[in-house]
């Protein structure tokens, strides 16, 4: 039951960076595109 819980709180941690890093790149290309 522990080690599935850990797991689940990686996979959160990871989706919330990708999400992080998918944002900061779309605020990028808007601010490229005149």
């Amino acid at each position: 039951m522990k080690a599935k819980k850990s797991k689940v709180v990686l996979y959160l941690k990871k989706a919330v960076s990708t999400s992080r890093v998918k944002l900061l790149l779309w605020k990028e290309s808007i601010s490229t595109i005149p």
